[in-house]
């Protein structure tokens, strides 16, 4: 890969710094009571977000069969698909504990997938058991707040969270940021591989946007500030993976078709060279 993606990924790590302390800072100062509910665009984001994250393993799934990243791949892959179901059912979820539930429960979900790097070489036999179990579990959990909506824990008290809210969603935080110091332990220091680099890079913001919570209230400044952090990295990440996908197939294609063009001049000379002997 090109210097120039590090320089971008290292702009998106500065950008999301950036705008996480800033968000804090200008709701502190200018904008403590500012609330705008726009259950519309909440929506759009999240259902947003669930499309990305789920593209985005599948692309990685892909990756991984094609050798070009290695088994971190498919528990990212895990991690990236629970969080997009759970958040999708979010999305559609009218503003309430259950709304709060599902959205601190995906983050929580896909950080607990996440912090499975560090049993990387135990689970490599069973990458599609793995999707799958993220997959089932997620739809589970979905289940269950359906059907005992009143079993769910108090999340919110008017538009405030509660305790419990608070340390599920620093709790995620903290899993995402162990994720990221386990990847950057366990990575292959030798490959030096731009995917690890990117990985890194977005397990920090989400860290990030999961601990901004505590300081947020339901539709605040800081509230869409980490909606938004989120999904410009889901984002940031889906790209590079289907650039890199669009990449490596047309690479492939190439390959192909130097094949066949070497398999054919061979044929020629074959034939050309049993046309001497006959003469």
């Amino acid at each position: 890969m090109k210097i120039n993606h590090r320089i971008v990924i290292w702009l998106l790590f500065i950008l999301g710094i950036i705008t996480h302390f800033s968000l804090i800072y200008i709701e502190n100062l200018w904008l403590p009571s500012w609330i705008w509910s726009n259950e519309l665009l909440h929506t759009a984001i999240e259902i947003s977000g669930c499309i990305i994250s789920i593209f985005s393993a599948i692309f990685l799934y892909f990756l991984y069969k094609s050798k070009a990243i290695n088994f971190s791949g498919i528990i990212i892959s895990a991690s990236l698909i629970s969080m997009g179901i759970l958040d999708g059912y979010h999305a559609i979820t009218p503003p309430g504990n259950t709304f709060v539930f599902l959205h601190s429960t995906a983050t929580f979900m896909g950080g607990i997938f996440l912090s499975l790097l560090i049993f990387k070489k135990q689970l490599k036999p069973y990458p599609l058991e793995l999707i799958f179990s993220a997959v089932a579990i997620s739809f589970l959990v979905c289940i269950y707040v359906f059907i005992f909506k009143e079993n769910v824990p108090n999340m919110l008290i008017e538009t405030k969270f509660t305790d419990i809210a608070v340390l599920l969603n620093v709790g995620r935080g903290i899993l995402f940021f162990i994720g990221a110091i386990q990847f950057y332990f366990l990575r292959n220091k030798k490959a030096n591989s731009i995917y690890e680099f990117l990985f890194l890079v977005i397990f920090i913001l989400i860290g990030l946007a999961a601990v901004m919570f505590f300081k947020s209230s339901l539709f605040s400044l800081s509230w869409w500030g980490w909606h938004f952090l989120r999904l410009i990295a889901f984002s940031f990440a889906f790209g590079f993976f289907f650039i890199s996908y669009l990449e490596q197939q047309h690479e492939l294609i190439t390959t192909n078709r130097n094949l066949e063009k070497a398999n054919n001049l061979i044929k020629f000379n074959n034939e050309e060279l049993r046309k001497e002997i006959k003469s």
